[in-house]
């Protein structure tokens, strides 16, 4: 099995529900739920999400930590856990849900990135006595039997990603005083494509910054960039930018994906629309969750600034 990316294509496909929906405030989609559960004969309950898994006692229940992808909520103690970084599904998925399918007794999983795409390769390798059960934000869940329908549907969705990594994959930032958000952004930007293009703010474009006088000069900031990026053996280019496009609508540089947070995913839609215009093809998002301190607070420069 290989690592599967998400496009944005599917990415709006994927917005709409595979199976049933239940909508509604928190309680009353629980009690029905609920009351379907009591009237569909099934084997076994899989549920996926962290307001999904808490409301219901699954077989399964698989989380990471995060509703809406950036607040943290508790989580029951996991017996399992395992990696699947955002818009994917790792390779190394598979083995992990099907240990917690053929288990004997109840599984709590506890994902290291996002869950929400597990549903489709469970939906292939759930026996049709199951029901599967995730959330849909903001409005309640989805639930669904793995019949040769649904089966056939995700089966037509996993054949859709990508299956290769991008050759290319672009992310900007001013990456002042090089913490564990950036370092994060920058170890996952291997993970998704063989060369990361760094668009780096100029010494202009980081004075737009809350407390410019704190920035560190452009060159500290770019060898603070080189040298993690030797550390973890990052193939990539640093380039200086002064607005939020950068290099992206150089027609002369071949780019496929940018790594955005929901924070930035605006700039993202702006230079794809640039892009547009300019006859260039759109740039897959990837969008990633904030890192949170041992405070469970999103860690970024301009908060540390703040606190020097």
């Amino acid at each position: 099995m290989q690592t599967l990316y998400l496009t944005n294509k599917l990415r709006s496909h994927l917005k709409i529900p595979i199976g049933t929906s239940v909508t509604g405030k928190e309680h009353a989609v629980k009690q029905q739920f609920q009351a379907i559960l009591k009237t569909t004969p099934h084997k076994k309950l899989i549920t996926v999400g962290d307001i999904t898994s808490k409301l219901f006692d699954a077989d399964i229940k698989i989380f990471d930590g995060r509703i809406l992808r950036n607040t943290p909520v508790p989580t029951p103690t996991p017996t399992l856990t395992a990696k699947n970084p955002q818009a994917a599904i790792d390779k190394d998925i598979w083995n992990t849900l099907k240990q917690a399918l053929t288990s004997p007794k109840k599984e709590k999983i506890l994902i290291d990135g996002e869950e929400d795409l597990l549903v489709l390769p469970l939906i292939l390798l759930s026996e049709p006595d199951t029901i599967i059960a995730y959330g849909l934000p903001h409005e309640g869940i989805s639930y669904l039997i793995p019949d040769k329908k649904t089966k056939t549907e995700a089966e037509s969705i996993l054949n859709q990603m990508r299956t290769q990594k991008f050759k290319k994959v672009v992310v900007g930032g001013t990456f002042d005083h090089l913490h564990d958000g950036h370092k994060h952004l920058l170890k996952m930007s291997k993970y998704y494509a063989k060369t990361t293009l760094i668009g780096l703010t100029s010494e202009a474009m980081s004075k737009q910054k809350p407390h410019p006088e704190k920035i560190q000069p452009y060159e500290k900031r770019k060898q603070n960039i080189e040298d993690y990026a030797k550390k973890i053996n990052l193939n990539c280019e640093i380039t200086q930018i002064n607005n939020i496009y950068g290099p992206t609508t150089d027609n002369t540089i071949d780019i496929d994906a940018i790594i955005l947070t929901e924070e930035t995913l605006k700039n993202g839609i702006l230079i794809n629309k640039k892009r547009k215009e300019n006859n260039l093809k759109e740039l897959e998002y990837i969008i990633h969750p904030y890192i949170l301190g041992a405070d469970k607070t999103k860690i970024d420069s301009t908060s540390l600034r703040t606190t020097q």
